[in-house]
Order: structure tokens, then C-alpha cells, then sequence
């Protein structure tokens, strides 16, 4: 009588190595995430507001956010005219 390996008996490791494929894109993304992270020209603010303070005084937190955001500036540029018409080069 011929019983089945249970529980990763028998089982062999396979050649190759190196993590799963599946991994080495979502790796590489955070490398880069990491990396802009560190410049500091990138144009990012973090404003943290403790909860207790958000609980205790959400009219003060919010208008601490929206005087964070006038210091901060417009969040784009104006643009220069209008697109070109379709047909047309930029």
C-alpha cells in the first residue's frame, strides 16, 4: 500500500532562489518611494494634528489646516492660454 506524503514530507526545495517574482516589482517601488522620501525639494508637507486636539477643538484643528494650506501656496500653476485645437502642435 502506497501512502501520500502528509504535511511537507518528501517535499524538496526547488532551485532558483531569490523571492518569487511576484515581489521584486512591489520591492522595487518602495525602494524608489523611500528614496524620493529622502529629497527634501520634492514639495511635501506633513501637517500632524494629535487626536485629543482634533476631539477637543475641531473647529481650531480645521482652522489650522486651512491656514497651513494659505502658507503653502496654490496647489498648481495658471496655465499659459488655452490648449492647443485639435490638429495643431503644441
Amino acid at each position: 500500500m502506497n501512502v501520500p506524503p502528509r504535511n511537507g514530507e518528501g517535499d524538496r526545495a526547488k532551485p532558483g532562489g531569490g523571492g518569487p517574482r511576484v515581489l521584486q516589482a512591489p520591492i522595487e517601488t518602495v525602494k524608489l518611494a523611500r528614496k524620493l522620501r529622502k529629497k527634501e525639494d520634492m514639495g511635501f508637507m506633513t501637517l500632524r494634528i494629535p487626536a485629543q486636539e482634533v476631539f477637543n477643538n475641531l473647529e481650531g484643528a480645521v482652522l489650522g489646516i486651512v491656514d497651513a494650506g494659505r502658507r503653502r501656496g496654490p496647489l498648481h500653476h495658471a496655465s499659459h492660454g488655452l490648449p492647443p485645437r485639435s490638429g495643431e502642435e503644441l
